[in-house]
């Protein structure tokens, strides 16, 4: 299964963007290579995306405020985009 980055930082911007102010739409392509690597090495983990998510939030990007349910909606977002994957095989 190959994971598209591109695709990734696409449904990061729509579904997780703890910033939330009209950020350019390659804001997260950072972000997106690091799940990339996150799901190629501990496939099924999730909740290692999530955590991944939210300190990028919460302490990378200094949002400390941002709720957890920002990161959850992301993941689970990431979680359809990789079913789909799987389902095409």
């Amino acid at each position: 299964m190959l994971l598209d980055a591109n695709k990734i930082s696409e449904i990061l911007y729509e579904h997780w963007d703890p910033i939330g102010c009209g950020c350019p739409k390659d804001e997260y392509d950072t972000y997106a290579k690091k799940v990339v690597q996150l799901l190629t090495k501990y496939p099924g983990q999730w909740n290692k995306v999530e955590t991944y998510l939210h300190r990028s939030a919460t302490e990378t990007m200094g949002l400390s405020k941002t709720p957890h349910y920002v990161s959850e909606n992301g993941t689970a977002a990431l979680l359809v985009y990789v079913n789909s994957l799987r389902e095409q095989v």
